[in-house]
Formats: C-alpha cells, structure tokens, sequence
C-alpha cells in the first residue's frame, strides 16, 4: 500500500519517472517523423528540453556503488551491448547485399556519431555510456558526492558554460593529425558534448531524492509550459545536443528546466489514473527498443502509406499513423525479445536473460 501511494510498482520502479520517459522518448520519436516537417514549430518548441529530460532521467538512478570493473560491465552490457548488435547486423546485411562502404560504415560504427551510423539516434547508447563512466569517476575518485550542495551547482555551471562555448567546435571541422587531415562529425562517441550531458546528467544524480519524490504543483507547471512557450515563439533558441545546437545558453538551459517540470508535473498527475497511464507507463518501459527502431519504423512505414498522396490534411494523417507505428511497434519487439531468450544476448542486460538465470538456478 506504501508503495502504490508512492506511486512505486511492485518491482520498484517509480511510475512518474516511468511516465516521464515514455513522454521523453514520444518525443524523440516525434522529432524523427515527418511530422517534423509538417509541424515545425512545435516539434523544435520540444527540442527545447527533449534530450536534457532524457539525461535528467538517466541520472536519477545513477550509482557508483560498485567496483570499477562490474560498473563498466553492465553499463556496455545495458547500453553498447545493443548497439553493436543492432548496428554490426545491419553491417552485415549490407555486405551480404554486396555493398561497397563496408569498411567505411564498419569505422563510422565505432565512431559513435549520429553522422557516421545508419540509423542515427543510437548515438545516445554510447555517449550515454560515457557519460556514465565520467560520472562515475566524479563521484567515486573526485570526492564529488562530499562537497557542499553550492560549490557541486557551481562546477555543474562550469560544465554547462565549457559546454555551451565549444559545443560545436568539432562538428564538421577539420583537424591535422600525423600529417593527414581528418573531417571530424565530432568527438568519437559525442565526446566532444560530455561537459552539456553531465551537467543535465548530474542535475539527476544530485537531486535525486526531490525528483524521486516529485508531488506536482500545477501553478508551476503551467509557469513553466508558458516560459518554454514564450522562449521557443520570441526567441531564436536552439537546443539540439546530435547536431551541436545549444545557444543561447541562458534561454537554452532555462527552456530545458522548465520543461522537465512541466513533463514531470504531467507525469505526477497521469499516474494519478492507472487507465490513463497505461500506455506512456508502457512507452517508458519501452523506452530502448523505441529509441532503436522509431526511425526507421516512421521512415519506412510513411513513405508505403504516402505513395500517390498529395492532400495536406490526408499526408497529415498519414504521418501520425507512421508516427503512431513507430513508438508502438517497438512494443511488440520488446515483448519478442522477452520471451526470446536469443534475441535477450543482443538487447537485454545478461542478468535479465533467462538462459544465464536458468543456468544459476541450475549450479
């Protein structure tokens, strides 16, 4: 009873937050369908705080508990796991295609970028990853867990300044190294925008308790959906961490705040009502299988269902059936890869697995 007035299921998880990233990932998905060229305004009006949620998120259950080798075995377990899998399968399906890019795609793949894989938004797997790690090295060497609540804000400060200031600096640049010139999509695995991640990671990780604990008061809320509204109608603001857009800084970081406590004040009452909160609970669950394949779902199902069509309202609905395919599809996948216990060694963490738990039960 303690739990479900908490808001917390049975297997622990925090229903709002749940909630929340079904919300995030929605938009995510969103950003990537046509409805981004049909609705452009409002889709980038959400990329405002689309990504920054998405990290915020991510560090509410950040620990740093464990050892420096089983942490960073179940970080690439949970994260880089699938993308390679994902991405080295569809490599070999083009080289049994008789492609000619292989090596090409095969670099582009352990680069890390959104620029250089072929299904784009997986580059959140492996910077996710990074940021992990450097996170971890914060709290665990640097002693960042025991300073004072205002110098932790202020290097967080630091961190979203450096970030904000070069956060283009190795897009499309080109660099001198040994002689040879070398375009640069970035850092490898979006190193390069490690200082903006940490800060909205970390934001996460330090206010964990409030977050986790998160009553929602609606004047608020609706202070901070008009303060999004205001900044993405009046000002120039643009905030989009795979295509290094973040300026101007101050508008960009208050947009991004103000909405994470509107999507949070919208989870909090949404899983007030267990009907109505279904299916983003089910999104946010879903969250990584979503994240993999909305491109491609939206992408492909949209341009079958479009062929011959040229009014606007029918392309219209077109696009919000190809965009509704792409965040509900990825549900039936998660529900084949649970019950394929193959199909886990590639998307699911080892310890999930039922072949590695039937053989612990079995010793």
């Amino acid at each position: 009873l303690a739990q479900k007035l908490a808001g917390v299921d049975m297997d622990g998880r925090v229903k709002h937050v749940d909630i929340a990233k079904g919300i995030s990932i929605s938009l995510v998905a969103m950003h990537h369908s046509e409805l981004r060229t049909l609705f452009p305004d409002f889709v980038e009006g959400m990329g405002l705080f689309r990504m920054p949620l998405f990290f915020a998120l991510s560090g509410l259950f950040f620990s740093y508990a464990a050892k420096p080798k089983p942490f960073l075995l179940n970080k690439a377990d949970a994260l880089l796991k699938p993308y390679f899998a994902v991405l080295l399968c569809l490599l070999l399906i083009a080289a049994w295609q008789g492609e000619s890019d292989i090596l090409w795609r095969l670099k582009g793949i352990f680069y890390a970028s959104g620029a250089t894989i072929d299904w784009g938004p997986l580059w959140f797997l492996p910077h996710l990853f990074l940021v992990y790690c450097f996170t971890y090295i914060l709290f665990r060497y640097c002693g960042f867990s025991r300073l004072p609540r205002w110098i932790s804000l202020l290097l967080l400060t630091v961190f979203l300044a450096w970030g904000a200031h070069y956060v283009a600096y190795f897009w499309h640049s080109d660099l001198v190294l040994f002689s040879s010139n070398i375009h640069c999509y970035g850092l490898p695995f979006s190193l390069d925008i490690i200082p903006l991640s940490l800060f909205y990671f970390m934001l996460g990780v330090l206010f964990k308790q409030p977050l986790l604990n998160f009553k929602a008061k609606p004047i608020l809320g609706a202070i901070s959906l008009l303060v999004v509204i205001v900044i993405a109608t009046y000002t120039e603001t643009r905030s989009d961490f795979n295509m290094r857009l973040y300026q101007p800084v101050l508008f960009a970081t208050i947009a991004a705040l103000a909405g994470f406590y509107f999507v949070l004040t919208v989870s909090w009452f949404i899983c007030r009502s267990p009907l109505v909160s279904v299916a983003p609970l089910a999104l946010g669950k879903a969250s990584l299988y979503i994240l993999i394949f909305h491109s491609v779902i939206s992408r492909q199902v949209y341009a079958y269902i479009s062929k011959g069509f040229s009014n606007a309202t029918t392309l219209v609905l077109l696009a919000i059936t190809a965009y509704a395919c792409s965040i509900t599809v990825p549900l039936v996948i998660k529900v084949l890869v649970e019950k394929s216990a193959v199909l886990s060694l590639a998307f699911r963490p080892c310890k999930l697995n039922p072949l590695f738990v039937r053989d612990k039960s079995a010793n």
